[in-house]
């Protein structure tokens, strides 16, 4: 089967591009700069689809560590931002033995590309990352605020395009949204990010694993549905590939399930008050 990237107008100088693999990254067009957030699983040629209809200079952007963002950093041939607190996972997910699977999950559903393009993805150099030291880019009448989401992984970060009123949160919020690797912080750190969303002015959100933009009430409702009654009413929930982890499920809002590790929630509770 033949395969590209496709690519959704959200809004002026937004494109949502979703990878043939099922994950999506977000461009960013300003007129003097654009923005690339996250990169896929790179099994195509990202580079030149890019470049068909964007030839402006490109920041590189990944909001984790994780294979299916970082990935497509090695069709880019350019240095890539990544927040310093997931360094320690990049190696690992951007290994050889990962991209192996990849072309083995891609082949099983008729997507692989040819051969050539196969052995230039199990063998060429990562892209040199850098720690992320911006808190605000200006791409020309764009203006992108990066935002601290520790949860999903140590390092997450979320962007906020203000002008379009469009937040990218990435794997920090999914159709299934998933807490539960060695590397995710704790429940109520991640829950704390996510309240620390409340205070801005969005209308639509992007998300990593839903090609289509959802709406600020969907986020609202979730956040306040991560509440300590939910979260001790999860019920045991079997990941398939992922049985090793005692993993649980909840739904903050009907049809958005939270799936995290119960060793990662501990519920707050208040101590008694004296005379009680």
């Amino acid at each position: 089967m033949t395969a590209c990237y496709t690519a959704q107008k959200v809004a002026a100088g937004i494109w949502h591009i979703w990878d043939p693999m099922g994950v999506g990254m977000t461009l960013l067009v300003g007129t003097q700069r654009a923005l690339l957030f996250d990169t896929g699983y790179g099994l195509w040629d990202l580079k030149g689809f890019l470049q068909s209809f964007c030839p402006k200079p490109l920041t590189v952007l990944l909001s984790h560590a994780h294979p299916d963002h970082v990935l497509g950093a090695l069709r880019l041939g350019e240095s890539v931002s990544l927040h310093e607190a997931d360094f320690p996972y990049l190696g690992r997910y951007s290994s050889q033995c990962m991209r192996q699977m990849n072309l083995d999950a891609a082949r099983a559903k008729g997507l692989a590309p040819d051969s050539w393009a196969c052995e230039h993805y199990l063998h060429a150099p990562m892209p040199g990352a850098v720690p992320l030291a911006a808190q605000r880019f200006d791409l020309g009448g764009l203006h992108v605020r990066v935002l601290p989401l520790p949860g999903h992984t140590p390092g997450s970060i979320g962007l906020l395009v203000e002008e379009r009123e469009l937040l990218l949160l990435a794997d920090s919020w999914n159709p299934q949204t998933w807490l539960f690797f060695p590397e995710c912080c704790p429940v109520e750190r991640y829950r704390q990010s996510m309240r620390a969303l409340t205070g801005l002015t969005y209308k639509q959100v992007l998300v990593s694993h839903d090609p289509f933009p959802r709406g600020e009430a969907a986020l609202r409702g979730f956040i306040d549905g991560l509440t300590d009654q939910v979260l001790e009413g999860a019920l045991p929930y079997r990941v398939p590939g992922h049985e090793c982890f005692p993993t649980r499920c909840c739904e903050p809002v009907p049809q958005s399930p939270f799936i995290f590790d119960a060793a990662k929630w501990k519920p707050v509770r208040l101590k008694p008050h004296p005379g009680t």
